[in-house]
């Protein structure tokens, strides 16, 4: 553990002595909270932590992490930029299902020239907020059946982009989904990050965004123990699986190792979080409700978060 590890768990401790209790407004106001991180805390998983026990519920956790996750995934991205992930299309997330079209164009002469896009994503968090998108497109399948995806980076108010919202969730229903429909867009080669766009971005985002969002959600979970004077076991339970969280948000998500790890760590947190329901009880009642409702955004990945734990396992026992 070192100092700066320690920094953060000073400042939950010293900040949860004297809690502010004030709510957050709007989605506009906790913008420009989460803005103000980046000045103090550098690294996405503290602003993750931070984040979350800045937040006075759950919707406003989670966006903290899925930022911070961009962010981790991202290093060059400003800590202020909103951004958006469009990876998932009629079928799903899978990279069989990505169509949405990447294609060189050709100028006047007949020689190729930069590229358009065209396609349709759907689910995308954030959307309408969003001024920067991320998106996976496709090159074309190999003759071995394998879709080439490359990510490409784009502003989200260029000629051809056009955003719209989706029907409110039935949790979370402060943060918004929206679908992009990307109409003859053109993109320049310096849009078009380096690497396969699904082993270089989209595989490790999934497990960055776990990581970054449990700790995001352990980080509310301490303001609420200290807001209403939870058990101090409950708050020591906290403050070490955020310690546990920080070694797993700085891992190598390539390795299966990481996988193994990270799939313990939940365990832990799902044990201590189902059995809240007394402390729950110390939380004036729409609190309580609010979390139960929002809860259900965790089970979302729980298929992926398994199958990535068995394809790790194999992979450890085939060494």
């Amino acid at each position: 553990m070192n100092q700066t590890d320690l920094n953060l768990i000073n400042w939950l401790l010293t900040e949860g002595v004297s809690i502010d209790s004030k709510p957050v407004e709007s989605l506009k106001q906790w913008k420009t909270i989460l803005n103000d991180l980046g000045e103090k805390w550098t690294r996405p998983f503290q602003r993750a932590v931070v984040g979350g026990f800045l937040a006075d519920r759950t919707a406003y956790a989670f966006l903290t992490g899925f930022r911070a996750a961009l962010q981790r995934l991202f290093p060059l991205m400003s800590p202020t930029c909103m951004a958006a992930f469009c990876i998932s299309e009629e079928g799903g997330n899978h990279p069989k299902f990505i169509r949405t079209n990447l294609e060189r164009t050709e100028s006047s002469n007949g020689k190729q020239n930069n590229w358009v896009l065209n396609g349709n994503k759907k689910f995308i968090t954030g959307a309408t907020e969003a001024d920067t998108i991320f998106v996976a497109a496709s090159l074309g399948f190999d003759e071995n059946g394998r879709n080439d995806i490359r990510l490409v980076k784009l502003k989200s108010n260029l000629e051809g982009v056009v955003i719209n919202p989706m029907e409110t969730l039935p949790f979370i229903p402060e943060i918004s989904h929206g679908s992009v429909a990307f109409e003859n867009v053109m993109v320049e080669d310096q849009q078009i990050l380096e690497g396969d766009g699904y082993l270089n971005y989209i595989k490790p985002f999934r497990y960055l965004e776990d990581v970054h969002v449990s700790s995001s959600v352990l980080g509310f979970l301490y303001r609420t123990a200290c807001l209403f004077s939870w058990e101090a076991s409950i708050k020591e339970k906290l403050i070490s699986l955020i310690l546990l969280a920080q070694g797993l948000a700085e891992a190598s998500p390539e390795q299966f190792e990481t996988h193994i790890a990270f799939a313990g760590f939940q365990k832990q947190m799902d044990r201590l979080t189902d059995g809240l329901d007394s402390e729950l009880d110390k939380t004036p009642r729409d609190f309580k409700a609010a979390w139960i409702r929002d809860r259900q955004i965790f089970t979302i990945a729980e298929k992926a978060r398994h199958k990535r734990l068995e394809k790790a396992w194999n992979n450890f026992q085939a060494r």
